[in-house]
């Protein structure tokens, strides 16, 4: 998946609501018992979205200057080995677990209410989206 662009708050905002949108699918799979090859699917989707969003959260933290640009980076690395542990386990044959899913869901809720809100605060505040990608 290439890297998503962000350029405002709100483009950070619809990128949230697509992740949550991916993370409702895949909980309305494991609820109507749907097959595990489909959940799979849609846990992968979510992973390389999730990914790809964190890549140009980034890229618009490094343009704007934000201060807390490593530690932020820091979780991002967290996330993902977290994604990546259960993508190994779906990968050698596991069925996706409502486990594996609560604990994605958790993760991002996490991070969306706690370190995102503070980059969006950041962005506010500093007013560094007027100028972003010139």
């Amino acid at each position: 998946m290439k890297t998503l662009l962000l350029g405002t708050p709100r483009d950070l905002e619809i990128q949230r609501q697509v992740i949550q949108g991916f993370l409702a699918s895949i909980a309305e799979s494991i609820c109507r018992q749907e097959d595990n090859d489909e959940i799979t699917f849609l846990f992968f989707q979510a992973r390389a979205y999730l990914v790809s969003h964190f890549e140009a959260e980034e890229a618009m933290m490094k343009s704007t200057r934000y201060p807390d640009l490593d530690g932020h980076k820091r979780e991002h690395i967290f996330v993902t080995n977290e994604l990546d542990r259960i993508s190994e386990a779906l990968t050698s044959g596991r069925s996706y677990r409502a486990e594996d899913h609560r604990l994605v869901r958790d993760l991002v809720a996490d991070h969306n209410n706690k370190s995102d809100i503070l980059f969006v605060n950041y962005l506010r505040r500093a007013d560094t989206t007027s100028d972003f990608g010139s």
